[in-house]
């Protein structure tokens, strides 16, 4: 029977042991996106269709619920076939109008989740959303061999960092403190907002929950400076480049390029079938995703799939929100939930 499981039901992990799945996806990932944005930990289970969809929902004044994919790729886990989620997925809408449930926004994993676009296209209440690309990088070769199929151009840069002394720690003991400093500058200079500005507590409850499913990959400079570090997952075969930052005093020496390098070694030591570095800063191909596409040979896109549960409370929302502001229209008739969006 489908129902709303919380983050310390059995059947969450005992359907995560059957199906393929990511770290986006376990309890422990979604129960701390939760606490970081106020939200109450669930996961929608169709036991008919071995499928599972980990969320974070919010209930906001006059009881309006929504309910969100945490951050990441967390997907729709599946044990069967795409032609048994389109089903299921009708049954959620039912389920989440009957929990009061006004929409859904579900964020798709590139991978594991590439045969479900096209599974869920012109489902009733559904919008499927194409955004940019993501990279992923080959773990078919053997490390010399596949370092050798880089450009020129990055190997001369991978062997200068090395000539002048970075090199790589894994968790050594000032890994977090390391990765804090470098995280936390390159998100002052991004000007990130603070839903970004995960803090020791948020990266201490992550590890705890990853166990050794993560690593801090720290690059220093030849007098041991950190020069950038970054946050790598490997869970049930699935690799992330999850999060990661740069000292400023070594950003254009690019020490991100030998971080890469070596931490493809650490995810094939793991096992890992997949090694996943995402894409660009909100899914655009900007200077990020090139950078990422230097060393990627697979290219997939990142797709969410927002659901309406109740057309006519979303309607009322919609309405409501309208007349509040002022305005005829939304700026952006592609915001979703369109009344959810800010207005400047």
């Amino acid at each position: 029977m489908p129902r709303f499981l919380s983050s310390d039901a059995p059947e969450w992990i005992d359907m995560l042991t059957e199906a393929r799945h990511d770290f986006y996806a376990l309890p422990c990932f979604t129960a701390l996106d939760a606490s970081w944005n106020d939200g109450e930990a669930v996961a929608y289970y169709d036991d008919e269709a071995n499928l599972l969809i980990p969320l974070v929902s919010h209930t906001f004044p006059a009881g309006v619920a929504e309910a969100v994919s945490p951050y990441g790729y967390p997907g729709i886990v599946a044990k069967g076939s795409a032609e048994t989620v389109r089903p299921a997925i009708e049954r959620y809408l039912c389920a989440g109008q009957e929990a009061g449930i006004v929409t859904s926004f579900v964020r798709l994993h590139p991978l594991l989740n590439a045969d479900l676009p096209e599974a869920l296209r012109g489902l009733p209440g559904c919008s499927l959303v194409k955004h940019g690309p993501t990279v992923s990088v080959s773990l078919d070769e053997d490390d010399e061999t596949w370092e050798a199929g880089l450009s020129k151009g990055l190997r001369r840069d991978i062997r200068v960092l090395r000539r002048e002394g970075y090199h790589v720690e894994f968790d050594g003991e000032d890994a977090l403190d390391s990765f804090l400093a470098c995280y936390h500058a390159s998100m002052d200079r991004l000007d990130a907002t603070e839903t970004y500005l995960f803090d020791r507590e948020y990266v201490e409850r992550l590890l705890a929950c990853l166990g050794t499913g993560v690593t801090i990959c720290v690059v220093k400079s030849g007098d041991g400076e950190p020069a950038c570090a970054g946050l790598f997952t490997c869970v049930d075969g699935a690799a992330q480049y999850h999060l990661s930052g740069t000292n400023p005093n070594h950003f254009r020496a690019g020490p991100n390029k030998l971080m890469l390098v070596e931490a493809r070694k650490w995810v094939k030591e793991q096992g890992g079938a997949t090694f996943h570095l995402g894409g660009g800063v909100g899914s655009r191909e900007d200077g990020l995703f090139n950078f990422k596409k230097r060393f990627g040979y697979r290219l997939t896109p990142f797709c969410t799939v927002r659901i309406v549960h109740d057309q006519e409370q979303y309607d009322a929302r919609h309405q409501e929100w309208l007349e509040h502001h002022g305005i005829e229209k939304a700026p952006d008739p592609d915001y979703f939930p369109i009344y959810r969006q800010p207005i400047v």
